[in-house]
């Protein structure tokens, strides 16, 4: 095979790789125009999605901020309120705080006597 009838079987199979995309264009048109036709039913068992609660503190722990945000790092409290992401709890001097359950940790145990 010369250098000629290789030029000539490449422009060939370019021609015949031309001819096939173009074709396969006009199915792939063909299909999104059905597509657009097609009227959307509804769903018969809607997707039931499922959130998880993370936080480690429910209503009654002692929990202590471990951040210093507002100089407020080594306050205890009681928590009256947990959320997915959040903790609200109440100091003994009946302030209110809210913290990021991952800025709180579990108080160590008081003393009385």
């Amino acid at each position: 095979m010369n250098q000629e009838e290789k030029i000539n079987q490449i422009v060939n199979q370019l021609e015949t790789l031309s001819l096939e995309s173009v074709r396969l264009t006009k199915e792939l048109k063909a299909l999104q125009a059905t597509k657009k036709d097609r009227i959307p039913t509804r769903r018969t068992n809607p997707i039931q999605v499922i959130f998880t609660n993370n936080n480690p503190y429910s209503i009654g722990d002692e929990v202590e901020i471990t951040n210093n945000y507002r100089r407020q790092k080594g306050i205890i409290g009681v928590v009256t309120h947990a959320s997915k992401k959040q903790v609200k709890f109440t100091s003994a001097s009946g302030q209110e705080y809210s913290r990021a359950f991952k800025n709180v940790t579990l108080a160590p145990p008081r003393f009385t006597f």
